[in-house]
């Protein structure tokens, strides 16, 4: 298996993150108060909510991916490390995206406004923490898969993690 079919699936994982996101985040609203947009305390308080979708569908998402990752690949520790980078780069095109099919950035329409009228924030992420949740996920997911580990001479399966098999001689001197 190559690093573009780890890789591949991540870009999609990525889209559909960026468009959920978009899709589900409803971003703070400004208004227009005396010619100019302003972010009133109380509408900054909706902020945090897409905050918080991003770092949602980053762990929902990574988490499927790298499960479903880990049980195609039966991946070793390299290409499940592998699988961790593809969910930074999907968090990146989620990020990305989420940007350009959310709401435009409300500075390029005030012009256009008249005093009382709200217009939606642009989707933004204002720290590094959110992005942390897609690998995390995508760790978890490897995790979970990988104590499924299958025993190959016997087609069992082993359920604890890092659980192996050994032969023991039983003869005595």
């Amino acid at each position: 298996m190559s690093v573009i079919s780890i890789l591949g699936p991540a870009v999609l994982v990525g889209a559909a993150g960026g468009a959920l996101w978009a899709w589900l985040a409803e971003p703070a609203n400004w208004q227009v108060v005396g010619g100019r947009i302003v972010m009133t305390e109380f509408s900054s308080l909706d902020e945090f909510p897409v905050l918080l979708w991003f770092v949602a569908i980053g762990l929902v998402l990574s988490f499927g991916y790298a499960l479903v990752g880990q049980f195609v690949l039966k991946a070793d520790w390299a290409r499940a490390a592998w699988l961790v980078v593809g969910a930074v780069v999907a968090s990146l095109i989620a990020w990305r995206l989420g940007i350009v099919l959310g709401p435009d950035d409300p500075r390029g329409v005030a012009a256009t406004l008249t005093e009382g009228d709200t217009v939606p924030d642009q989707l933004s992420l204002n720290s590094i923490v959110p992005f942390i949740a897609w690998p995390i996920g995508a760790l978890a997911g490897i995790l979970l898969a990988s104590s499924f580990e299958r025993d190959s001479e016997t087609g069992s399966q082993n359920f604890a993690i890092g659980a192996t098999t050994a032969s023991v001689n039983d003869a005595k001197s």
